[in-house]
Parts: structure tokens; sequence; C-alpha cells
């Protein structure tokens, strides 16, 4: 057995990230049967990935997020790998764009295109969320604030907390429309 570290749901069935793993539980009469999808994986992609760390949905395309790379999979196959320069520190999504960040670098995935996005605000910062708020696209960082991207660029979005922020270690978030909510690790 192996630790599941993700999981998504979509169609019936229950997709789920783990260790050099991923696959699917899908209900039949005895309750969930494991369908694994290494099976489908091309022969140039390795079985060797590490940890899948997140499941992100465009349409109805599924992309696994492993320690370097995401495996596009839609129409019950896998359709592409995406590579990057580094370890994956952060992957999420906004609109029907993916969001990739390693170390120093921030990319762009749409209609599977990458693009690296230019972003000395955030070199070296750690993105832990991404949100939307209203017409806003919002980057979290743990320890650096939030940025706001907007055509292009990116800018410090001000809050009544930005004090706190610089003190202290931000976990997760998520918003609303009209609110934004941020877990810490301390306060």
């Amino acid at each position: 057995g192996t630790s599941v570290r993700c999981i998504h749901y979509l169609n019936g069935n229950i997709y789920v990230g783990a260790h050099n793993e991923f696959g699917y539980f899908k209900p039949n009469e005895n309750g969930l049967y494991y369908n694994s999808l290494l099976p489908k994986l091309d022969k140039n992609i390795s079985t060797e990935f590490g940890n899948v760390w997140r499941i992100l949905q465009i349409d109805s395309a599924l992309y696994f997020q492993t320690e370097e790379s995401l495996l596009k999979y839609k129409n019950n196959e896998f359709q592409k790998e995406f590579k990057f320069d580094g370890r994956i520190g952060y992957s999420g999504s906004f609109g029907n764009t993916i969001c990739v960040t390693t170390q120093d670098k921030i990319y762009f995935i749409n209609h599977d295109e990458i693009k690296e996005i230019e972003s000395p605000e955030l070199s070296h910062k750690i993105i832990i969320k991404i949100v939307c708020m209203d017409d806003k696209v919002l980057f979290i960082t743990a320890s650096n604030g939030i940025y706001e991207y907007r055509k292009g660029v990116f800018t410090p979005f001000k809050t009544n907390v930005d004090d706190q922020l610089s003190k202290i270690q931000t976990f997760t978030a998520d918003a609303t429309d009209k609110y934004l909510a941020l877990g810490t690790i301390s306060n």
C-alpha cells in the first residue's frame, strides 16, 4: 500500500495520486474498484516519477502533478507530458490556464502551450496558492504577502493584514468574489 497524496472527483470516478502511482476508484456492486492508470503511460515516460501531489482539471482533461512534470490525461489516455526546469513547488489553475512554479520560475500552460512568465517580483518566493477573487487572480506566498496578476504584470495586493503576513507563514488560502481567507501555521 501507499499513502494517497491527492484526490479529485470527476464523472463518478475518484481519481487519486500517490507515490509512483495514480488511478481511480470506480463504484461497482461490491463497493469501489481501483483501476491503475500506469499501464496507460507512454513507454517514454518513466514510472519512477515520485509523488503525485495534485490533480488539476481543465474542462474534461486531468493533469497529474508529479515532482517534476505534469501529465495530461484526456479521453482515456495520456496525451502529453509537460516538463519543467527543476522541482515543482506549486501548481494550480485559474480559468483555462494552469500555473506551475519552480524555485525561481513561473510557467503558464494554456491550450497545451507552455509559456515562461517574467516575474522578478516573485523570484525566489514560495507560492502556496492561486485564488480568484472577483476579477482578480491572486498569488499567495508563504511569507512575502499577496500579489495580483493582471495583464502580464505582478503587483503587490494590499490588505489590512500585510504587517502580520510578513511575520507569519501562510499555509493555505481560498476566496469568494468578496472575501479572502488565509490559513497560517502560526497566529
